[in-house]
C-alpha cells in the first residue's frame, strides 16, 4: 500500500496507469481549494495537484480545468489540447464533448471540432446517435454531426431508455 500525500493510492481506480486526486491545501478550513493532480500505481505523483477540476484518462487524455477553462493533457502533463472550454468531458469513442459560451459540441482527440458547438443541449451517443437540442428543435445527429433521422419505432425505444 503505497501512499501520496496522505492518500492510499490503492484505494482509487486507474485508467491509462493514472489515477486523478485530490488534495485539500488547508482542510477544515472555510477558505480551503481542493486541487487535483494524477499518481501512479505506486503513489508517486505524476502530474502535480494544479487544477481546479480533472476527470480521469481515456485514450492518453484527460480532462483538466485551470483559470476556469477546461482543456486536456497527456499522461506527462502536457497540454494537447488548449485550456479554452467552458466545460469538457472524458473523450468516449474518439469524442469528447465540450461547451463554449453555453452551447455543446464534441472534438477528437487532436482538438479538432467534428460536431459544431451549437447545440443547446448536452447530449450522448447510443448506438452511433444522439437526441439533440438547437434553437428549441429536437433531432438526431451521428458521430460527425450529420442529420440522422430515426424510425418511430426506434424514437419510442430511446425516449423509453433515458434520452431526453
Amino acid at each position: 500500500m503505497s501512499l501520496c500525500h496522505g492518500f492510499d493510492a490503492s484505494a482509487y481506480e486507474f485508467f491509462d496507469g493514472l489515477s486523478c486526486i485530490d488534495v485539500n491545501d488547508r482542510p477544515g478550513h472555510p477558505n480551503h481549494k481542493v486541487m487535483y493532480g494524477f499518481v501512479d500505481r505506486e503513489g508517486i505523483m505524476r502530474i502535480p495537484p494544479i487544477y481546479e477540476a480533472a476527470e480521469d484518462f481515456r485514450g492518453g487524455l484527460a480532462a483538466v480545468k485551470l483559470n476556469g477553462k477546461w482543456g486536456f493533457i497527456d499522461t506527462k502533463g502536457e497540454t494537447i489540447i488548449p485550456l479554452v472550454y467552458d466545460l469538457a468531458h472524458e473523450f468516449s469513442d474518439g469524442l469528447a464533448l465540450v461547451e463554449l459560451n453555453g452551447k455543446y459540441g464534441s472534438i477528437d482527440i487532436k482538438g479538432d471540432i467534428i460536431i459544431p458547438v451549437i447545440y443547446d443541449s448536452k447530449y450522448s451517443f447510443m448506438d452511433g446517435r444522439a437526441l439533440v437540442r438547437l434553437n428549441g428543435q429536437y433531432g438526431y445527429i451521428d458521430a460527425k454531426g450529420d442529420n440522422a433521422p430515426m424510425s418511430s419505432s426506434e424514437t419510442e425505444r430511446y425516449l423509453r431508455e433515458g434520452m431526453e
